[in-house]
């Protein structure tokens, strides 16, 4: 892409983040709005960012908008990093501007993406957004940032951090980049880890990162970022993670504070649906496409709450410890819909040979059968006109009382779609 259109790009979003950041020091900043403004990233709801390292076919159908986080990397890695072919490009834009389901944003600075023609197409059809994290010199003084950043800057003296940078930015970049930029972009997430009340960590973050492949850790970073920086994210959105991802990150930091406020698993739960709807997992936009239609979205995305849910309800550090937790736990929250319709067919049976209800019910008095079904929620006239549905529907109202609102919309769901 030319130098000078890039350029012009980069000097456009930083004035629009200069006007955000004027409401936002003038406290005019609304409760339920957003940065970028949603007339730049129009986003259905709910919303959420693509795993880095992931295929996005499974995150696609189980969100309003899955938001495309594009950084500037080498063409050779360019898939591996964002989970999509550079050949998908084209029909990805068609997509996002048929239905809004995907969106595309920048995660650094336009003219950081000057060898990557292959993007054109995306800047000048859809113009996308920099994703930003409130800078620092919004909430703090200079001095503050001055003396945070030499203490930081002390400790990476005395590690290999300057190798680090180097084989980080030989192995990512696609151009040559200042190695003071990408030093003072670590540093400043490190103060922002400070200040979340992670300061004590910071040290030993420091001396890992020169242990680690450089590659994994890329995709370590944006996690990190999307966990743990999630209080100076002004998009918000639902934070998706694969469970590994979060396994490597509670090594260095442990888990549960100041983290996102809600946390999916959607490349875990998306293939476990696709394992268990006897379907072909998404490998492409098509794939996509056809798991939407064959499901409503409504019914996807109770289904998958219900399904986080069961990893809400288990202790983080047991799912943590244990790789193959997450899988038994949508296992078991799955095998007990069927548990639940086999209660409901019993005692479907029970009521119809046991007690005769439906022939009975134009005989009994109101008090009867009438009193009982009526304060579970029934209306007699209706119920009664059929007798199949009336013992279906008297025998599922028995058996969902007191039943976990996640089992019975996954029973409903699985009912729905003659899964039973």
């Amino acid at each position: 892409m030319e130098k000078k259109f890039l350029i012009d790009y980069e000097e456009g979003e930083k004035d629009e983040i200069k006007k955000f950041r004027q409401r936002f020091n003038e406290c005019k900043i609304g409760q339920n709005e957003r940065y970028p403004l949603k007339h730049r990233l129009e986003l259905n709801e709910p919303f959420t960012k693509s795993i880095d390292g992931e295929k996005i076919w499974n995150q696609i159908p189980l969100y309003g908008t899955t938001i495309i986080k594009l950084k500037p990397t080498r063409k050779e890695i360019f898939e591996k990093i964002h989970g999509f072919d550079i050949e998908d490009i084209d029909r990805l834009i068609d997509f996002s501007k048929e239905t809004g389901r995907i969106q595309f944003a920048l995660a650094e600075n336009p003219t950081n993406y000057i060898e990557m023609d292959f993007l054109e197409p995306v800047f000048n059809e859809l113009k996308p957004p920099k994703l930003i994290y409130i800078p620092l010199d919004w909430i703090l003084t200079d001095e503050e940032i001055i003396d945070s950043s030499s203490e930081i800057e002390f400790h990476l003296k005395n590690s290999q951090f300057n190798n680090f940078i180097n084989d980080f930015i030989e192995k990512k970049y696609p151009n040559p980049i200042s190695q003071d930029v990408v030093k003072k972009g670590i540093i400043y997430d490190l103060i922002r880890l400070k200040m979340l009340g992670y300061g004590n960590l910071i040290k030993d973050f420091i001396e890992s990162l020169s242990t680690i492949e450089t590659s994994t850790n890329i995709f370590l970073e944006e996690a990190i970022h999307d966990l743990f920086l999630y209080p100076y994210d002004p998009l918000g959105g639902i934070a998706s993670f694969k469970r590994m991802d979060i396994n490597k990150i509670h090594s260095k930091f442990p888990f549960g504070r100041n983290t996102a406020e809600k946390i999916e698993f959607p490349y875990e739960i998306g293939k476990f649906l696709n394992d268990n709807l006897k379907l072909i997992i998404p490998k492409n936009l098509d794939g996509a496409i056809d798991l939407i239609d064959e499901y409503n979205f409504y019914d996807l995305r109770k289904v998958m709450n219900s399904l986080n849910k069961g990893i809400e309800n288990k202790k983080i550090d047991t799912i943590i410890e244990n790789c193959d937790d997450i899988s038994s736990i949508f296992i078991n929250v799955w095998n007990e819909a069927d548990k639940l319709n086999k209660r409901v067919n019993i005692t479907r049976h029970a009521i119809s040979f046991g007690f005769g209800v439906v022939g009975a019910a134009a005989t009994m008095p109101i008090g009867g059968v009438g009193g009982l079904l009526t304060g579970l929620g029934f209306n007699i006239g209706d119920k009664m006109l059929d007798e199949n549905k009336s013992y279906e529907s008297i025998s599922e109202k028995i058996q969902k009382f007191g039943t976990q609102s996640y089992i019975t919309h996954i029973y409903d769901f699985k009912k729905q779609h003659k899964l039973f």
